[in-house]
């Protein structure tokens, strides 16, 4: 029964992975934009 107790926990742990992943390409994807070499900007 200890493993039931422990789900919560990696959930979290699955979503606030999730969320510093989603954070960090959307840094990347930025910082490539803003740099030109992704999209051609005016």
């Amino acid at each position: 029964m200890k493993i039931f107790k422990k789900i919560p926990l990696i959930i979290a742990y699955a979503i606030s992975g999730a969320m510093v992943g989603l954070g960090f390409i959307i840094l990347i994807a930025w910082y490539l934009w803003k740099a030109n070499l992704i999209f051609p900007v005016n």
